[in-house]
C-alpha cells in the first residue's frame, strides 16, 4: 500500500481513509481530485485489486462487476472507509462500439456506481480489440508510443485530450459519490 495524497473529510475524530484498487496512475488521480471536491481531507493509499472479470470487459454488468469486487478487494486489503474500484472497457450498441468506465465505491455495508461518459471508438480501432489485447495496447499501435493507458488513454487520444482519461473517470467518481455528498437528495428519492 503506498499513502498517495491527502484532501479535508472527517470521521468522526480522525481524518477518512480512503483505498483505490489499482496502481495506475490516472486512475488514482482521478479519484483524488474528486474526492478533494466532495469529502474534504482524507487519506487515500493505493493497492492492487483483483477484478475478477476479463482484461477487456464488453458488458456494463461486467465492468460493474470488475469495478465491486475491486472496491470489496481494497477495503479488505486496507480498512479504509471508502473504498473504490474503476473498471473500464468497451460496450457493443447498434451504433457501434463505446468506451466507457465504471466506478463502484464500498463503504463496508453499501456499493455507490456511477459511470464516465461514453465515446464511439472507431471501427478500425475497436476490431483490433480482442480478448486477449486490451484497447491501451491498441492506442500504444495507433499513437506509435508506449503507455497511452496511464496517460490520456484512449479518450485523450480520440478527443484530442478534450476529455482525457482522468477526466472521463472522475466524472464517475463523482457520479459514485453524489449518494455520499448529496445525501439530502438521496435519502428524499427513496422515501
Amino acid at each position: 500500500m503506498d499513502p498517495v495524497g491527502c484532501g479535508t473529510a472527517y470521521v468522526i475524530d480522525r481524518v477518512m481513509k480512503i483505498s483505490v484498487g489499482t496502481g495506475n496512475g490516472t486512475k488514482i488521480a482521478a479519484v483524488v481530485e474528486a474526492c478533494r471536491e466532495v469529502l474534504g481531507e482524507f487519506e487515500v493509499v493505493s493497492t492492487r485489486a483483483d477484478s475478477g472479470v476479463s482484461d477487456m470487459p464488453t458488458t456494463d454488468d461486467e465492468m460493474i462487476a470488475g469495478a465491486m469486487n475491486r472496491a470489496r478487494d481494497a477495503r479488505e486489503r486496507t480498512g479504509a472507509d471508502l473504498s473504490f474500484g474503476l473498471e473500464g472497457g468497451m460496450v457493443e450498441t447498434l451504433h457501434g462500439w463505446f468506451l466507457r468506465g465504471w466506478v463502484a465505491v464500498y463503504d463496508g455495508r453499501e456499493y455507490y456506481l456511477g459511470c464516465s461518459p461514453g465515446i464511439l471508438v472507431p471501427e478500425n480501432i475497436a476490431c483490433q480489440v480482442t480478448p486477449h489485447v486490451e484497447l491501451g495496447e491498441v492506442m500504444d499501435r495507433v499513437a506509435k508510443r508506449k503507455g497511452v493507458k496511464g496517460a490520456e488513454g484512449a479518450y485523450g487520444i480520440l478527443t484530442r485530450n478534450k476529455i482525457d482519461r482522468k477526466a472521463a473517470f472522475k466524472a464517475a467518481v463523482l457520479s459514485a459519490l453524489a449518494p455520499i455528498y448529496n445525501e439530502e437528495m438521496y435519502k428524499a428519492v427513496k422515501t
